[in-house]
C-alpha cells in the first residue's frame, strides 16, 4: 500500500525528500539477502509441507521476514507461476527442491559483482532491476553504465550460460526505438547498440496483465 510505504520512507529517511541515495539505502534494508534468503527457507519448508491450493495462505502467515503488503491476487499468483497450475507441476517441484544439494542459487547486488572473483554461474537472472537503473547510478549515462555490468556479469557465465538482463513490461513495438524513456533502458535498439552482441535474444509473451512482457536474455555461447 502506498500509505505503508510512505511511512517506511519518513521512519528510514526522514521527513527530507529521499534522493538518489537516500533510495537506495532503503531498499537495501527492505529487501537485504538475509531476509531474501530466510523467506526462500520458509518458503521450501512450506512447499514441501503444504498442499498446492493452501501455499499462497501459509505464505502470507510468515512473521519471521517482512513482506510485502502490496500482495497480488490469489488466481493470478496461480496463473503466473507455472510450479503452481496444478498437482503434477507442484511435485516436479518438490522432487527438485529434495534434490537441491545439487543447485546453488545466491542473491547478491548487482553493483558489487567484482566480488565474485572467478565464480561461474549456469544461469545469473536481474528480473527487471536495471529499470531502476537510475538509482544507483546517478548522473551516469544509463546504457554506458548496462554495459558496463553485463561486460562484468558473462564473464561469470560458464560456456553455455544464460543471463536474463532485462525484463519489460508491457511491451510493444514502440520500444524498439522509445527514446521517452531513457532512465528505465526501455529502447530496445539503443541497447543493442549498447552491447554490441550478436548473442541476444528479445522474447515476447503474454504478461499478467492482457498486455505483452518481454525478456532480453544473452547467451554465452549460441548452439
Amino acid at each position: 500500500k502506498i500509505s505503508d510505504l510512505k511511512k517506511t520512507i519518513r521512519k528510514l529517511a526522514g521527513e527530507h525528500a529521499p534522493g538518489t541515495q537516500t533510495i537506495t539505502r532503503i531498499a537495501k534494508k527492505l529487501c537485504n539477502d538475509e531476509n531474501v534468503k530466510q523467506f526462500g527457507k520458509l518458503k521450501r519448508k512450506l512447499i514441501l509441507t503444504t498442499p498446492r491450493k493452501k501455499l499462497y495462505d501459509e505464505v502470507l502467515k510468515i512473521e519471521e521476514v517482512p513482506l510485502s503488503k502490496d500482495v497480488l491476487q490469489k488466481d493470478l499468483v496461480y496463473k503466473i507461476n507455472p510450479y503452481l497450475k496444478d498437482d503434477e507441476s507442484y511435485e516436479t517441484l518438490r522432487r527438485k527442491l529434495k534434490e537441491e544439494n545439487r543447485i546453488r542459487y545466491i542473491t547478491g547486488d548487482l553493483t558489487q559483482v567484482n566480488n565474485l572473483d572467478r565464480e561461474l554461474f549456469d544461469i545469473i537472472i536481474t528480473s527487471n532491476v536495471f529499470q531502476n537503473i537510475a538509482c544507483f547510478i546517478g548522473s551516469s549515462n544509463p546504457y554506458t553504465k548496462l554495459k558496463e555490468i553485463f561486460d562484468l556479469l558473462k564473464e561469470h557465465l560458464t560456456e553455455e550460460g544464460i543471463l536474463q538482463l532485462l525484463y519489460y513490461y508491457s511491451f510493444d513495438s514502440s520500444d524498439l526505438n522509445n527514446k521517452e524513456y531513457d532512465s528505465t533502458l526501455r529502447n530496445v535498439r539503443q541497447v543493442y547498440e549498447a552491447l554490441q552482441s550478436n548473442n541476444l535474444f528479445l522474447t515476447t509473451f503474454k504478461g499478467i496483465t492482457k498486455r505483452n512482457d518481454a525478456i532480453l536474455t544473452y547467451q554465452k555461447t549460441r548452439k
